[in-house]
């Protein structure tokens, strides 16, 4: 018995594909030969179509179905086939991942032996991002150090890929690419609304520095600006600061997530130089 191998790698079904036919002539020419199965075009979703023809041409086209697990255990539940005469073709809908081969074998109803097997694999997909944490705080002092490289250890440490059931690797020397970015920066107000304490958005020492020194100044010189009533506004938040937001993304087999995290970065008001505990 010969047989022609096809590989053929979809984004969450592998097909591994095989001809198989009669090694003896048939005395009559209608008589079923082989049958090649094949991908056809036309894909959606979870649904794949194979195409398949039986040869010679004018031999019967009707074929029987068997889809199990390569061990022989039932697959229902996980991937469904159908035969359709009229187009040639096998439609496959996956239901569900899973983590172990299939096998679909294509039979001509005429003759059992003149048949075509498919392997098909469920390949590993990214469901989406687990997280432990989403933000640290730091007490914000002249000798605080806000490392460029901690955005992205902190991101780390909270976050990890969510990965589907699969039973094979489209690539194994695919790795989940871990992307942090700056987002927005707001104001920490301890969680008491004020018109009082804003932050200056486009403020580059505010986003970016990676010491307290200069954070700290530029919380004084906003506060030593303020009238009585905003400093005494100021004075009631207790704790005042920024929050830096961070955008982390992960991207694996042309999925990508998306989670925030969060750095507060707070002090208390009265330990700001100038503070004034008389207003």
């Amino acid at each position: 018995m010969n047989k022609k191998p096809l590989v053929l790698l979809l984004p969450f079904l592998c097909f591994s594909c095989a001809e198989s036919k009669q090694s003896e002539e048939s005395a009559e020419q209608a008589k079923a030969q082989a049958i090649q199965l094949r991908l056809a075009s036309q894909s959606e979703g979870n649904v794949r179509t194979l195409s398949y023809q039986i040869y010679p041409v004018t031999s019967s086209q009707k074929v029987d179905l068997q889809l199990l697990f390569a061990d022989g255990s039932d697959v229902s539940s996980c991937l469904t086939a159908v035969a359709e005469e009229s187009t040639r073709t096998v439609t496959l809908t996956c239901q569900k991942a899973f983590s172990k081969e299939a096998k679909l074998t294509l039979y001509s109803s005429l003759d059992h032996r003149v048949q075509a097997t498919a392997s098909i694999n469920y390949t590993k997909k990214l469901l989406g991002i687990s997280s432990s944490a989403s933000s640290w705080r730091t007490e914000l002092t002249n000798g605080s150090s806000f490392p460029e490289s901690e955005p992205e250890k902190k991101a780390k440490e909270f976050y990890s890929p969510e990965f589907s059931e699969y039973s094979k690797v489209s690539n194994p020397s695919e790795e989940v690419v871990m992307k942090v970015e700056k987002d927005i920066i707001a104001p920490f107000k301890n969680g008491k609304y004020s018109k009082y304490g804003n932050i200056d958005q486009s403020s580059t020492t505010l986003r970016d520095c990676p010491v307290g020194a200069p954070l700290l100044s530029y919380f004084s010189n906003l506060y030593k600006s303020f009238s009585k009533e905003e400093k005494k506004a100021v004075n009631a938040f207790g704790r005042w600061g920024l929050y830096r937001y961070y955008k982390v993304t992960m991207s694996y087999n042309g999925a990508s997530y998306e989670k925030a995290m969060l750095h507060v970065i707070s002090f208390s008001v009265n330990a700001l130089p100038g503070y004034d505990p008389t207003v």
